[in-house]
């Protein structure tokens, strides 16, 4: 009997250690996407004479999402500035592109292997744009996007 208890706590015991010290440590855990917080961090630093108009959540799910859309109304002679914050230097490979109605490309901050966290669009027409983030080598697929804006001097 008491053979058998000493057994069955040492099979317990090892499958434990096994659990604990050899599969949990192994396991890849996915960071927590926060992009709520890292539009925060953009905020701090829109650019001079720029106003605060938008915040756009940029999370890839774990590679589950290609492409992530949202639609704008976007005014005539009006100066808009995206600005992309992650975790990571730069825009991590996020790549916003902005496109019109009729879903024309009409401006993209990535010009062949670089692609700038930063982008500016002087709207030519009042109307919807779409702006779609996608990723191209993205380490992480998170981020967060911050649109602000500064009306034209006439």
């Amino acid at each position: 009997m008491l053979e058998k208890i000493i057994k069955r706590t040492v099979i317990k015991s090892t499958t434990l250690f096994f659990v604990l010290f050899i599969i949990l440590p192994n396991l890849k855990t996915r960071a927590q996407c926060v992009p709520g917080s890292l539009s925060r961090e953009c905020i701090n630093s829109i650019n001079k004479g720029f106003i605060y108009l938008k915040s756009y959540s940029i999370d890839g799910l774990d590679n589950s999402k290609e492409k992530i859309e949202y639609t704008a109304v976007m005014s005539k002679d009006t100066q808009y500035a995206f600005k992309i914050c992650t975790s990571l230097e730069g825009a991590d490979g996020i790549v916003l592109t902005i496109y019109d109605s009729n879903r024309n490309v009409i401006i993209t901050n990535r010009e062949e292997t670089v692609i700038d966290p930063e982008l500016n669009y002087m709207c030519t027409s009042t109307g919807i744009y779409y702006i779609r983030f996608t990723f191209s080598e993205s380490k992480n697929r998170c981020g967060g996007c911050i649109l602000s804006f500064k009306k034209s001097q006439d």
